[in-house]
């Protein structure tokens, strides 16, 4: 797994019951529901000339998104391509 996300993974706090409500958008980019003990992860994905930040689950990895390589963002933020 890309060394941006493992960091994100170790490093973010799971939802938990009392920070759920604190999240103003309970979902993911891509539409799915953050759930209980789910980690939201970040990334920015590139398409042609716009670059978005975007939320996503671990699971969404290699379904909707491909991790790419490439470094926009001086090694903070995962470059992700949507499949």
């Amino acid at each position: 797994m890309n060394k941006l996300i493992e960091k994100q993974l170790e490093n973010n706090v799971p939802v938990d019951k009392d920070n759920i409500e604190k999240i103003k958008t309970k979902s993911f980019s891509s539409g799915r529901e953050v759930k209980i003990g789910d980690i939201i992860l970040y990334g920015m994905v590139r398409e042609e000339e716009k670059i978005t930040l975007t939320s996503f689950h671990k699971d969404e990895i290699d379904t909707l998104y491909e991790v790419l390589e490439s470094n926009l963002n001086d090694g903070f933020l995962p470059e992700l391509k949507k499949i």
